[in-house]
């Protein structure tokens, strides 16, 4: 704002207003000039230019100006009427309606002159308290503060009587604020008392909340600061705003709150990395700041930074002088960002029991049921209640809208999506989300020329744009050939987009281009590629290659720990230790010595992992990943009710930012369980699993979908759930319609299956409904 007013010129009222004629247009753009000597010297000489306007032009809507200037010469200076003419310029670029006031909103404020008691020394904090306050409270998330010249301008011309609240109520209304601030200033010996009001125009004789400090006179600008912290919490509105008054409340440094007020304004419309800078910004002024550790967590979760649990723990830390509801929140998503999703979903209900609509605990206990659930064999779909709620109690939530609008994707809720996206145009169309509900209803309903400016669009924004649209559509709109596309037209070769390149290859059935990518295009030959491709390769959902396996485990034997943390395709998050990394190349090189059918040379390995102790931070994950390599060597011997035995005993309890490491995020073992429970175990958990791997945010399951889609198509039609079994047939043909040769007898058998099905439910007589009467 401060760039816009020194540097560019101003849109000319003309062209905001077409029947403002051409006279007082140039009046007003000489009064905006930004050089000193082109304005006008004194209100006189404005006034007489205002008065010739009379003579030049016969137009109602001059007659119309100048009478109002005629009203407003009732008051005593000549400068003050020359004020309040440009504030009716103003009001006329405004509205439409030159007899209307402006448009109120709630959030945009008016500080009156405070009344000043006691030693006339302060009488400057009258009309100061104007400027200081507005300048102090302007720019706080969506609160604005009109111009502290237009308010003292108005109070003086118009003759308001602040000590009647309907003309406090009148004179906020008529430059736009929903609400005002009054207050007085009283001075006792050394001591004195700054009172503050916040009013609402439309409720004038009762204030909405009073705050009031005392100081002595050299710690004036310190109180002032927060009485302004004071306002500020007792100012901001909405069903989430109860996060934002204890944030507000809970700082020292009003800066600081205001840097935080700039983060959750952000977070609001989605622009993730704005807020995350913004709450840094918070802690770096007040370090003590425990609600923006809390929500610098919370942004750090949506663009994988890698402070997501180092700022939950600290929020904790720092919680002693929150009320216990808000520690009992804190402490809650330091437990989920621990891992320990199933006490951390626990925690959030037994919070919610007491505080019904708490939005907070609603919009984490849906985090967990959408991201946890499909890793635990259970529905994504259980988020939908928590996440209804919040959007009921506040329609805006963006959080809960984005994770609504994924599952409309996968549940084919094409109507639904289409009003998200709109939503998302309308609320947050800077937003990367935005373009990610756009993918997801061009891809769900097939239309090319959406999908054309999605393509388009993406071209325009950062990398990451197209990393999240490009895993949306894969997700969630579960269109393997539609990402594709999108992935040829990328304008960046981040490795992050790249790594989406054999997934696809895999999914699509194309196995062969898959490893000639790995083997002779891969952009980057370190450690990173190794472990990537050595999970693909044991995941059982690609034919492995023994040479292409004895490579890589010679590859990893050798792998610098460093240059593997060092060369992620993601920045790593503070867990992520040197240590860890150690121990994910030790889980690699045991499982692909299974694979090789060197079980003994396994053994030796897992031993040499089991005396690692538990990993701060990473939930289950230590004692998941030895369940695991126990349960594939039991496996790999043909003991597979020991090798069920050992997969249940695995939680999945882990941090959701460590899901983006294949070891930690157990994709394997799920498909393995699920294997097993069909064929030895409980089938109902078998489907739990292998929907899960469907239904799931997480990237490593998608190379799963080939596999599950068949097994659910098999398990749906020996149900006798014909429209399921069609359904799970027809995602496996469409994604592998360009499969290789040597998947030709799956998708034969498929197109054999499928027919059958489609003509047994064309020939099922269909229940006719009797009318009722």
């Amino acid at each position: 704002m401060i760039y816009t007013i020194l540097n560019e010129d101003p849109i000319p009222i003309d062209e905001v207003r077409f029947d403002v004629p051409e006279n007082l247009a140039s009046v007003v753009s000489k009064c905006l000039a930004k050089n000193r000597d082109e304005r006008y010297s004194s209100m006189t000489e404005l006034l007489v230019a205002l008065a010739d306007l009379k003579d030049e032009s016969s137009s109602d809507r001059v007659e119309s100006v100048s009478d109002t200037v005629r009203i407003s010469k009732r008051s005593a200076t000549i400068g003050a009427v020359g004020t309040i003419v440009l504030l009716l310029a103003i009001f006329l670029a405004q509205n439409q309606n030159s007899n209307s006031g402006p448009e109120t909103s709630e959030n945009t404020v008016a500080i009156f002159p405070f009344s000043v008691r006691g030693s006339a020394e302060l009488d400057y904090l009258g009309e100061g308290m104007v400027d200081l306050m507005s300048e102090k409270l302007d720019g706080a998330g969506d609160l604005e503060t009109v111009n502290p010249r237009v308010v003292i301008a108005l109070i003086k011309n118009e003759n308001i009587d602040l000590s009647d609240p309907e003309e406090g109520a009148r004179a906020a209304s008529m430059v736009g604020a929903g609400r005002y601030i009054t207050g007085d200033v009283l001075q006792v010996g050394e001591r004195i008392q700054l009172t503050a009001y916040i009013n609402e125009i439309s409720n004038p004789g009762d204030p909405l909340d009073s705050n009031s400090i005392e100081t002595v006179e050299d710690e004036l600008l310190e109180a002032i600061d927060n009485l302004a912290s004071d306002i500020l919490s007792s100012t901001l509105t909405g069903a989430d705003a109860r996060i934002q008054r204890i944030g507000t409340a809970s700082t020292s440094s009003l800066p600081a709150a205001k840097e935080y007020l700039r983060g959750e304004k952000a977070l609001r419309e989605g622009r993730y990395r704005d807020a995350a800078a913004a709450y840094y910004s918070a802690v770096e002024l007040d370090s003590t700041f425990a609600l923006a550790y809390y929500r610098k967590s919370i942004a750090a979760e949506w663009i994988d930074a890698p402070d997501v649990r180092s700022s939950a723990d600290k929020a904790m830390e720092l919680a002693d002088r929150l009320s216990p509801r808000d520690q009992a929140l804190l402490s809650a998503l330091k437990t989920r960002r621990n891992g320990w999703s199933d006490r951390a979903e626990l925690a959030y209900r037994n919070h919610l029991a007491l505080y019904l609509d708490d939005i907070e605990a609603l919009v984490q206990l849906g985090e967990i049921l959408f991201h946890e659930n499909p890793r635990k064999g259970r529905p994504s779909f259980d988020s939908k209640v928590p996440f209804g709620r919040v959007l009921e109690l506040e329609p805006d939530n963006l959080i809960a809208q984005i994770h609504v609008a994924r599952m409309e994707g996968l549940n084919g809720e094409i109507d639904a999506l289409g009003k998200k996206a709109e939503y998302f145009h309308e609320k947050v169309a800077n937003s990367e989300r935005a373009l990610e509900a756009d993918a997801l209803i061009a891809y769900a309903t097939n239309d090319s020329d959406m999908k054309e400016q999605v393509i388009q669009k993406l071209r325009e924004n950062p990398f990451y744009y197209t990393f999240y649209v490009v895993h949306g559509v894969i997700r969630y709109a579960r269109d393997t050939h539609g990402a594709s596309k999108i992935l040829e037209n990328r304008v960046s070769n981040d490795p992050l987009l790249l790594w989406f390149i054999p997934q696809l290859s895999v999914m699509k059935g194309q196995f062969g281009a898959f490893r000639e990518y790995m083997n002779t295009e891969r952009p980057q030959d370190n450690p990173s590629w190794d472990l990537s491709e050595a999970f693909i390769l044991t995941s059982g959902a690609v034919p492995a290659n023994v040479s292409r396996l004895e490579t890589l485990l010679s590859r990893l034997e050798s792998a610098d720990p460093l240059e593997t943390r060092n060369t992620g395709f993601i920045l790593p998050h503070d867990d992520i230790t040197l240590e860890f990394i150690e121990f994910e190349n030790a889980y690699h090189r045991a499982i692909i010595l299974v694979n090789l059918d060197r079980l003994d040379e396994a053994r030796v390995v897992l031993e040499q992992m089991r005396p690692q102790e538990a990993f701060p931070g990473l939930g289950s994950m230590r004692d998941d990943v030895i369940a695991g390599l126990e349960a594939e060597i039991a496996y790999r011997a043909g003991d597979l009710e020991s090798a069920l035995s050992h997969l249940r005993e695995i939680v999945y309890d882990i941090p959701q930012a460590s899901s983006v490491r294949s070891m930690a995020d157990g994709a394997r073992s799920r498909y393995l369980r699920a294997e097993l429970e069909l064929s030895t175990g409980d089938p109902e958990i078998a489907k739990g699993f292998l929907i899960g791997l469907d239904e799931s945010w997480s990237p490593f399951d998608s190379y799963y979908r080939g596999p599950v889609y068949l097994r659910l198509a098999e398990i749906a039609e020996a149900e006798s759930r014909i429209d399921d079994a069609i359904l799970n047939y027809e995602r496996l043909l469409e994604m592998r319609k360009d499969s290789d040769q040597e998947l030709e007898p799956t998708r034969r058998s498929a197109e054999k299956r499928l027919a059958k099905l489609l003509s047994r439910r064309d020939s099922e007589p269909r229940e006719i409904p009797t009318p009722s009467l």
